[in-house]
């Protein structure tokens, strides 16, 4: 297996696992009797940009395991993987500016907003599956 099909396989699963973690995690000022802060946490795939990022996900899986074969597929798959690698970054990008909104007015009523894990594992998933389709691309050029 060539390391730029393991390298973009393993960056668009890295993406499709991230949409089901944690992509935001509030915490409201103390409630109940003894104090206690209400925690809500919300899933990428509970929101439309998750939903987005685990097509992108699966599109780079795809296009990484198409990295094998020998038709003209294989020529437009790094192509189609680094598209989708993009997709799920700037996704990834508009979810951090848009969680920033939300931290700003959550500090307005005492609550606590923080950024979970599953954002920060899409964009490194989508840099780890660029990084392996730039070799592929790279090698179709060099063979080109």
């Amino acid at each position: 297996m060539r390391p730029s099909r393991i390298v973009g396989t393993l960056g668009g699963v890295t993406v499709v696992v991230a949409t089901f973690l944690a992509w935001v995690t509030v915490v409201v000022g103390p409630s109940g009797p003894l104090g206690a802060d209400a925690l809500a946490s919300a899933r990428g795939i509970e929101q439309t940009e998750g939903k987005i990022t685990l097509v992108a996900g699966v599109t780079i899986v795809i296009a990484a395991v198409a990295l094998k074969r020998e038709d003209r597929f294989a020529d437009w798959a790094p192509l189609v993987g680094s598209a989708a690698a993009i997709l799920a970054a700037v996704v990834m990008f508009l979810a951090l500016v848009d969680l920033q909104a939300k931290l700003a007015a959550a500090v307005l009523v005492g609550s606590e907003v923080s950024i979970g894990i599953g954002v920060w594992m899409t964009g490194v998933g989508a840099v780890v599956a660029l990084i392996g389709f730039g070799r592929a691309v790279g090698r179709l050029q060099a063979a080109a």
